[in-house]
């Protein structure tokens, strides 16, 4: 809600509802607009946590009231006017077919938030949910998993990465009691 502005019952009523759909009514949620942070515990005593927005940052989540301090994010630099993804601007298709689909309440399907097309390597088609357009930051949910999978297998086509090298994780205690190289 503070990265994309959005109101905080609209983002409980859809995300975390969505997210914790048996969970949502059990949970105490406190938002503390003024101060950019929201608190959550299970029937508002259990397994309390906190989030910490931080600008340019995002939201820091913590047990404890205890929210620790990062160093500043490095700063990019802008070049607005060019093409994404090294800029803003999109050349977007007039192809009739594309539009059609990006149209196509039911291909949006309920709650669409945002739907963009990249085409070697540029935006072709993009179209936005009510309340959201290209500036609204958005949770990658599922989608993450799908681009982590592409950028690794680009890393392996590369060579910068082998299916059957094992690599080492920084892990708790407890981790390394199980494991101390994981298979990828």
């Amino acid at each position: 809600m503070f990265i994309a502005k959005r109101e905080a019952d609209a983002v409980i009523r859809t995300d975390v509802a969505f997210a914790l759909p048996r969970i949502v009514k059990r949970l105490h949620i406190n938002v503390d607009a003024a101060n950019q942070r929201v608190e959550v515990a299970y029937r508002g005593l259990f397994a309390k946590r906190y989030a910490q927005y931080e600008e340019g940052r995002g939201c820091t989540l913590a047990s404890s009231d205890e929210v620790p301090h990062r160093a500043a994010p490095p700063s990019l630099p802008g070049k607005p006017n060019a093409l994404w993804p090294v800029g803003e601007s999109a050349q977007l298709s007039d192809d009739k077919h594309l539009l059609a689909a990006l149209n196509d309440s039911a291909l949006q399907g309920p709650g669409m938030r945002a739907i963009v097309v990249v085409q070697d390597g540029r935006i072709i088609g993009e179209t936005y949910g009510e309340g959201f357009n290209a500036s609204t930051p958005l949770q990658g949910w599922s989608m993450t998993k799908t681009v982590n999978a592409a950028l690794a297998g680009m890393a392996i086509k590369d060579g910068k990465l082998s299916l059957v090298e094992k690599i080492c994780f920084r892990c708790g205690p407890a981790t390394r009691a199980r494991t101390s190289r994981w298979p990828i």
